[in-house]
């Protein structure tokens, strides 16, 4: 997600120079003003002063040659340089209370050592609220001196480094029983012993109640998430990205698939500098799959009456598909909660699990009839502006409606099956 402002709080501790050139007719001056203001009030939250400078350059445009070597953004980059670039370098220490802002755990690091690994309901903010104790807290019969006191919402899995933590947390806590952290997670009271691991996970149960596993345990009881939206999230292939057209179906409709996939390639190497490989279903069929699919999210293009990859996707979901194709091998007609979508010019975008790479993603694109062709190549995500969640329907009501013609969207929930709170069906 690219509304910066969201995640501000995760910025809080950090030495920060704000630079811009007054005449910024790309990124408006004030934009870059109001962010100062928003990491500013975070950093007030924590009991910091002073950690963010602003410098507007008179008459500079966006961007201009001498920015680099000019005096404040050199020393800038010099006080953060890591240990390896800069001898005597100490890794920051962390705020006495910090809140670690996280969409996406997959395009988000840690803070303090502190990492959300997975959230509870894909499409909603994820937010761990960390502060640091140097009183006391009675689990039962024990008496923890300096703990700390952590907040979950949304998150129902947490990784703690705590190596890092000893290097980055308050004194108060680093130096108190190097091998045991005391911990209150949503006030449960718990003790982990980080004598043999320097990795501790918790993880929620249904119940609401935190597990600690350290270790072998973390290999052993702790599945990896699955790689959520929004579909933008689908450009970032690390391999080249793949496209599957039909081969097979109404001629009109075979030809408008394959502009479609020449235009999405094009758009792709331009905007992203990403390469795309084209291919029809039958020659993925033959192919070696192993060879294309290595670090390649993929695109289908066609529903499952055209396209025999797309069958194969949704014939694979994890679960039982909320999406569900009545006769995929010979109508595009698809039901959602028990609508039914069948009128020429209906188009339908979502992601899907990848077949083979844990971390990928597919985008299934389907559309009714010619119409629904067209609009299908007008919704796949190119650009930053794009922010479609994981799945979504449209008609032709659009085309004058806007987002009001919008039949249907949402996200999945986190094993890929319906999600009540975060979808909508008209």
């Amino acid at each position: 997600m690219f509304e910066n402002d969201l995640f501000a709080s995760n910025l809080a501790g950090l030495d920060l120079l704000i630079k811009y050139g007054s005449a910024d007719a790309n990124v408006p001056p004030w934009n870059s003003r109001d962010m100062a203001m928003v990491v500013n009030g975070w950093n007030r939250r924590s009991g910091l002063e002073g950690k963010v400078k602003v410098a507007e350059v008179p008459g500079r445009p966006h961007w201009w040659d001498t920015f680099f070597s000019e005096d404040d953004v050199q020393d800038a980059i010099e006080a953060a340089c890591s240990a390896d670039k800069k001898s005597g370098y100490r890794m920051p220490e962390a705020p006495q209370n910090f809140t670690l802002t996280v969409f996406n755990p997959a395009e988000a690091g840690s803070k303090g050592g502190w990492r959300i690994t997975e959230v509870d309901i894909p499409g909603r903010l994820a937010k761990l609220e960390v502060r640091y104790t140097a009183g006391r807290v009675e689990a039962g019969a024990d008496v923890h001196d300096g703990f700390i006191d952590v907040i979950a919402r949304n998150v129902r899995r947490i990784e703690l480094n705590a190596g890092i933590l000893r290097r980055s947390s308050p004194g108060s806590v680093s130096s108190s029983k190097p091998t045991k952290i005391s911990i209150k997670l949503n006030g449960q009271v718990t003790q982990a012993d980080t004598s043999n691991a320097d990795r501790i996970s918790f993880v929620r149960s249904k119940q609401g109640v935190w597990k600690v596993l350290t270790g072998d345990d973390m290999t052993a009881l702790s599945s990896a998430a699955r790689p959520i939206g929004p579909q933008l999230r689908i450009v970032t292939s690390k391999g080249p990205m793949v496209l599957i057209v039909p081969s097979k179906g109404p001629a009109a409709e075979i030809e408008a698939w394959k502009r479609v996939a020449r235009r999405f390639a094009a758009d792709m190497l331009l905007y992203g500098a990403i390469n795309s490989q084209i291919f029809t279903d039958d020659e993925f069929r033959a192919s070696t799959r192993e060879e294309h699919l290595k670090h390649s999210n993929i695109v289908t293009l066609g529903g499952p009456s055209l396209n025999a990859f797309t069958r194969t996707v949704l014939a694979n979901w994890p679960n039982e598909s909320p999406i569900r194709f009545p006769s995929p091998d010979k109508s595009a007609q698809f039901e959602i909660q028990g609508r039914s979508f069948y009128e020429d010019g209906t188009t339908l975008l979502t992601l899907a699990p990848h077949p083979s790479y844990e971390e990928g993603l597919t985008l299934v694109a389907h559309g009714i009839g010619l119409g629904g062709i067209s609009r299908a190549a007008r919704l796949l995500p190119t650009r930053t502006g794009t922010m479609i969640p994981e799945w979504i329907v449209t008609d032709k009501s659009a085309e004058w409606m806007g987002e009001g013609g919008i039949q249907a969207a949402g996200w999945y929930d986190r094993k890929w099956g319906w999600s009540e709170s975060m979808s909508h069906v008209q």
